[in-house]
């Protein structure tokens, strides 16, 4: 199953009525590149440590060198005898050793197959403008990400995929272009991966929103604009979709369409009718009530205005989003929740499961604390903060914090985390 075949699914139905009321032909799935975008078994393993992921991108950067040096050789025998072309540094010193990390989980740390996918999305990267049309300059794609058509409030399923929410409704194709969709989504799958980390291995999620949508929501080119993106150059890992209350000609498309999808990805898309925010509803059955929009009947209060402002900051990094990792105020707006769970105590919660952690944390601090201790200085307060951004950027990174770090950034989060969310 794949991101692909998902966005054909959707683009096959959308054509079945267009607007001039002509259909399109439906192309077989066969012919669909889905190879490497599948949800296996060994997504599910977890994140190896710090010293094997590092020994992996090594390998990967070893194999880029080998395709290189053997590219070269037959660039030196087409050009013999020519005036040599102005060479541009090798791409295994540039590329970033964040992304091959991430290609390495969405890949189930296959070497071979890692190396290829970084090589395409640093490639269609490029081409594609998204280091051009990125939140600091492109007024269109501001406006679009404001707008709310996609929504990354990354609330999990029960399967622990954190979704992403497009909204249909909120959809103008007379304003933005396809392009523009496409550079939306990544924008948020990057804010994702960045955010939480462990959605690289364990996949994403979609949930397609199409309650009281209309025709002129829709575009035909915005799901084939996103299946060419996601066919073979962006590193995701496809683990479900949820469509929301179709209209009924796409659901009864979807519904002829799912017989000839393989059985994986017929298990991984939903169709779910009804209203969402009733008890009771289908949707109950992938997703824990609480785990929900609030619009849906959920206790997530979702905040756009903060997702804004963290890809935002994400943007100002560009060509290097990851750098974010290494900048103290920008991480901090990173780490600001862009939503806020009213306390399921579900296990699989990230919002509960870190409030619970800092929670312990501070009754641990309390009960041991001496006097000194509530006395801080000015320096000493300023270091909290440093210790408090510190501990989240080894959260992000995966990486393991010397333990007088942790043990220092872990009491110390408790109190930033407090007065956030206050």
């Amino acid at each position: 199953s794949s991101c692909s075949s998902f966005f054909f699914l959707l683009s096959s139905c959308a054509g079945m009525n267009r607007r001039d009321g002509s259909t399109t032909s439906l192309k077989s799935l066969s012919d669909v590149d889905v190879k490497g975008l599948e949800v296996t078994e060994g997504s599910r393993r977890r994140v190896k440590d710090e010293e094997e992921e590092e020994d992996l991108v090594n390998q990967v950067i070893e194999v880029l060198k080998q395709e290189e040096a053997t590219s070269e050789e037959g660039r030196k025998i087409r050009n013999k005898g020519k005036i040599a072309s102005k060479q541009r540094p090798p791409f295994s010193s540039t590329v970033s050793r964040y992304w091959i990390k991430v290609c390495l989980r969405v890949r189930v740390y296959d070497v071979h197959r890692a190396a290829v996918a970084v090589k395409r999305y640093m490639e269609w990267r490029n081409t594609f403008g998204i280091n051009e049309h990125n939140l600091q300059q492109d007024e269109t794609l501001i406006a679009l990400v404001r707008l709310g058509v996609i929504e990354a409030p990354c609330f999990q399923d029960k399967e622990g995929h954190h979704i992403i929410i497009i909204r249909m409704r909120c959809a103008d194709p007379s304003r933005f272009t396809p392009e523009d969709a496409v550079r939306s989504v990544h924008t948020a799958i990057e804010y994702a991966f960045l955010r939480f980390p462990e959605s690289q291995h364990a996949g994403l999620g979609f949930m397609v929103d199409m309650r009281k949508v209309s025709m002129s929501n829709m575009d035909i080119r915005v799901p084939r604009a996103l299946l060419s993106a996601f066919s073979n150059n962006l590193p995701v890992r496809f683990g479900a979709a949820y469509l929301i209350n179709p209209p009924t000609f796409m659901g009864i498309g979807l519904s002829v369409l799912k017989v000839f999808l393989r059985k994986k990805l017929q298990e991984r898309v939903h169709i779910i009718k009804g209203d969402v925010a009733r008890s009771g509803n289908m949707i109950e059955r992938y997703f824990i009530r609480s785990q929900l929009p609030e619009d849906m009947g959920g206790h997530v209060a979702y905040n756009h205005t903060t997702y804004c402002e963290a890809v935002q900051a994400i943007h100002t990094h560009y060509p290097s989003p990851e750098s974010i990792l290494d900048h103290p105020s920008h991480l901090q707006i990173l780490s600001l929740p862009a939503f806020v769970c009213s306390g399921c105590d579900w296990v699989h919660c990230h919002h509960c499961k870190t409030k619970a952690m800092l929670e312990n944390e501070d009754d641990e601090k309390k009960n041991g604390a001496d006097s000194e201790e509530n006395d801080m200085d000015d320096g000493e307060s300023q270091d909290v903060v440093s210790d408090s951004l510190l501990a989240f950027e080894f959260t992000v990174t995966g990486e393991n914090m010397p333990s007088k770090s942790r043990s220092n950034s872990l009491s110390s989060k408790s109190s930033l985390t407090s007065s956030v969310d206050n």
